[in-house]
């Protein structure tokens, strides 16, 4: 029965002789932490990941019926086939690699975009334009409106 009675003392934050601890949580914390920064940073790489194995996984298919074919025709050993046709896919990898990373690396930045101005037809600007004849005109309404007396 002690058990209960001391867990909603507990609750209550009082009772007892004895004062009971707070917690209070960490004083200086502050910001996500470096779950955030790793979790920014690989969403960032990630579809490029999954390109690269995507690539990887096609160059090994291609190389497996390479070895396929020439096991199949007599022309080399499986050992034989495996080394040379790894090889060969080893470089075309890397070509593909280096290729993706200049086109990657090709551009000139990010760049603020300009706003663009939008040039107004003849028409609209003849309506827009105030000539001092019609200022004057609309001032004078004002006047005689502010004479006129009101009823």
């Amino acid at each position: 029965m002690s058990i209960y009675l001391d867990y909603y003392e507990n609750q209550l934050g009082g009772g007892g002789s004895s004062l009971k601890t707070i917690y209070s949580g960490a004083r200086y914390q502050r910001g996500r932490g470096i779950g955030a920064w790793l979790g920014g940073l690989l969403r960032g790489v990630v579809p490029y990941i999954t390109q690269g194995m995507k690539t990887v996984g096609r160059e090994a298919l291609r190389t497996g019926m390479d070895v396929y074919d020439d096991v199949a025709s007599g022309n080399a050993t499986f050992k034989d086939s495996i080394r040379a046709r790894g090889r060969e896919s080893g470089v075309r990898l890397k070509r593909k690699a280096k290729n993706k990373i200049i086109n990657l690396m090709s551009g000139n930045g990010y760049k603020a975009r300009t706003a663009k101005r939008r040039r107004q037809s003849r028409k609209k600007r003849q309506g827009v334009r105030k000539t001092a004849s019609s200022v004057q005109k609309k001032r004078r309404r004002v006047k005689k409106d502010k004479k006129k007396p009101r009823q």
